[in-house]
């Protein structure tokens, strides 16, 4: 029959949601919620649904630090956020952008871990003004399409619905008008580890790398990162 549920955090607006069924039919909830807008993360959630009773069972709600939600800023970026941490100004508080949530995997003791993975698009309109196609010159209007595959979040929850950590794969993939065809990561689950394998800039496992460096498409190095 046709079930409906009211699904609350409060005062946070819920910017992502999933679920599963568990071995006892509860339907398990997670997502990301945030302060200000639904393009944005600031921590994650946790509890079940019992279908019978109708029930929300082990609730819990997470904020990410300070240092996890403002890692990409700039430094002058970072020192807004800490004002407004310092003043707990939450409208203006460092949260993750365009995370988008991809899988929601049930543990055999009852937790589940949460993956996502932030990806935007970005469209550039570039004006050339000379057209050897046009018999008489003048411009054409093109654009440019950027695919955006960036860092990865793991977050591990406990059986009681408590957030017991949450980490970070840090990656930088922009490729230019391909689709983000070699993007993005696949993974695979052994016993009690996943593996994340995607494309990655060799210059990344230099010693003396102090940044980031982006896949583009060329450089490329098969990387394998095991949780």
């Amino acid at each position: 029959k046709f079930q409906e549920y009211k699904i609350s955090l409060g005062d946070k607006f819920i910017s992502e949601l999933t679920f599963r069924i568990d071995r006892n039919g509860h339907l398990v909830c997670s997502g990301f919620y945030s302060e200000t807008n639904s393009y944005s993360v600031k921590g994650t959630y946790f509890f079940r649904l019992d279908p019978i009773t109708e029930e929300a069972l082990n609730i819990n709600s997470k904020e990410f630090d300070f240092e996890f939600r403002s890692a990409l800023l700039s430094r002058s970026g970072k020192r807004r956020a800490e004002q407004a941490e310092r003043q707990n100004n939450t409208r203006k508080e460092p949260e993750l952008l365009n995370y988008a949530l991809d899988d929601l995997i049930l543990r055999s003791d009852g937790g589940a871990l949460l993956i996502a993975e932030q990806f935007f698009v970005r469209q550039y309109a570039v004006r050339d003004f000379f057209d050897p196609r046009s018999r008489f010159g003048g411009s054409t209007l093109r654009y440019d399409y950027y695919y955006n595959y960036n860092d990865i979040i793991i977050v591990n929850i406990k059986p009681t619905g408590e957030i017991e950590w949450a980490t970070r794969i840090p990656k930088i993939q922009e490729t230019l008008n391909d689709g983000g065809y070699y993007s993005s990561y696949a993974k695979a689950i052994v016993r009690d580890k996943i593996y994340f394998v995607y494309n990655d800039n060799n210059r990344n496992f230099s010693k003396d790398s102090k940044r980031i460096y982006n896949f583009n498409g060329r450089n490329s190095v098969i990387a394998v990162t095991e949780v």
